[in-house]
């Protein structure tokens, strides 16, 4: 169960379906979206590649409208900023290189990151 804190930040970067294409309801932004596949990655231990693709694609396909400077301020607030580094930080390790570098390029890595990064390339 997540804090009363926590569930305000993610209710505060939802929103409306946009277009007559789309079923009504409610849609994460495109910061929570990434930070939704990090954990998702991370819930599957780092073991899984699918959740990983699934966050490059998706880094990849919004990666226009990604605020990155608002995708690090409510990961640190959510405490999963980690898992958004360590997903982006393997994506550009195993995928297209700089494909998504727009991610990483406000700050360096953290410590964790860079360490994943190593044990993939070995």
């Amino acid at each position: 169960m997540l804090e009363p804190e926590r569930l305000a930040i993610i209710w505060r970067h939802c929103r409306a379906s946009v277009g007559d294409s789309y079923l009504p309801g409610l849609r994460l932004s495109p910061e929570m979206t990434l930070i939704h596949l990090a954990k998702h990655f991370h819930s599957h231990q780092y073991t899984s590649i699918k959740p990983l693709v699934d966050f490059y694609v998706a880094a990849r396909s919004l990666r226009t409208t990604i605020d990155v400077d608002q995708l690090t301020a409510t990961a640190r607030a959510l405490d999963l900023l980690p898992f958004v580094d360590i997903a982006a930080s393997l994506c550009e390790e195993c995928f297209i290189p700089d494909a998504i570098a727009h991610i990483l390029a406000v700050r360096e890595p953290a410590l964790h990151a860079r360490l994943a990064r190593r044990v993939v390339s070995k």
